[in-house]
């Protein structure tokens, strides 16, 4: 599962040299997103535009009893990954086989959104870069 964040559109760069441009660390922004982010949406249950993450079933009484989503193990939490795949996109994505079934959604198990599916949906994560030229 997958999502490629192209910041080339954001009204900040609209009138913004190439030169700018250039000295933007798209390491540091997919690091923040895979390893800051993406964790915090874990920990407060929300997807990436801040909606709710649905409440899960009742499970066996060893798992998850705070009925908190997605984190009983934590296995899904903290495997996201970043690659840098041009001069203004990063790739974030995960390896974990049940990710998709989550993130979709399926007959027996309610959507959690992890990664936006659209643009419109990266508000939160455009926020990094805003606040990437913030601290420069």
């Amino acid at each position: 599962m997958e999502f490629k964040l192209d910041i080339s559109g954001l009204d900040a760069f609209k009138n913004a040299a190439d030169a700018s441009l250039a000295k933007i660390d798209m390491d540091y922004i997919g690091y923040k997103i895979a390893n800051v982010d993406i964790p915090k949406q874990f920990d407060l249950f929300v997807a990436p535009n801040g909606s709710k993450w649905a409440a899960i079933k009742p499970r066996e009484p060893h798992r998850n009893q705070n009925n908190k989503p997605l984190n009983d193990t934590l296995t899904l939490r903290n495997s996201f990954e970043y690659r840098v795949v041009g001069k203004l996109e990063v790739l974030i994505y995960t390896n974990v086989d049940y990710a998709a079934t989550h993130q979709n959604g399926t007959k027996k198990v309610k959507q959690r959104k992890i990664l936006p599916t659209q643009d419109s949906e990266t508000v939160a994560w455009r926020g990094v870069v805003q606040a990437y030229f913030d601290i420069r």
